[in-house]
């Protein structure tokens, strides 16, 4: 602790003056109302010495603010899987107490689903622990940075039709129900719409084509 020392009782004479001192706080961690201790106060007219019986009273008021953290996410690259879900974690700045280390690296995660580029990750989690395995994450305000380099790659889909039945009537018009052929419609999504039509109009079974288009997954 850097401290001044302070006459808390008695008079300190004309001429007279403190000088130095060994400040320490009583425990390292963040807070308010620490004690801080003092000792080793000598005079700065040195031939004053002997005529102050001088004792030390601790401080209780003192207060160590959180350290500032800096946890930036970094890029990520996926292909759509309907989450948010991304790898890795952010990196971790320089920390301040002496024999601290990161305990839990965290995890990162898009801030939306979707495919596109210029996606914003981020970063949270991050845990710190001193030298002796003790968390003194609360020893530091941690601020987590957006990483917006990230990239959601679209998913492979191909869609088709379930079997078509229907009455002639002259037309190749067809009311089908578009299904997943391959790929995968993750959780949540649904196939809406679509076009769908026989390519020759003339009767059979079995063997008629059903074309699909325009299809939407919601």
């Amino acid at each position: 602790a850097s401290g001044t020392a302070v006459v808390k009782s008695g008079t300190l004479f004309n001429g007279d003056s403190l000088i130095g001192g060994s400040f320490a706080f009583t425990d390292k961690n963040a807070g308010t109302n620490k004690t801080v201790t003092v000792s080793g106060v000598t005079f700065g007219n040195v031939s004053s010495t002997g005529n102050y019986a001088l004792t030390y009273t601790d401080n209780t008021s003192s207060t160590i603010t959180r350290a500032n953290l800096t946890v930036t996410a970094n890029a990520v690259t996926k292909t759509y899987d309907g989450t948010l879900t991304a790898s890795g974690s952010g990196t971790v700045g320089t920390l301040a107490g002496v024999g601290d280390v990161v305990n839990s690296a965290g995890s990162q995660a898009f801030l939306d689903k979707n495919a596109g580029t210029g996606k914003a990750v981020r970063a949270s989690g991050v845990t710190i622990k001193d030298a002796s395995n003790a968390d003194v994450t609360g020893n530091y305000l941690i601020s987590y940075v957006d990483n917006t380099a990230g990239v959601i790659n679209r998913a492979a889909l191909e869609v088709t039709t379930s079997s078509v039945t229907k009455t002639y009537d002259g037309t190749l018009s067809a009311a089908g129900t578009a299904v997943v052929r391959s790929g995968t419609l993750f959780t949540g999504d649904s196939l809406s719409g679509g076009s769908f039509a026989f390519t020759d109009k003339n009767q059979g079974v079995g063997n008629k084509t059903v074309t699909v288009s325009g299809v939407t997954v919601g």
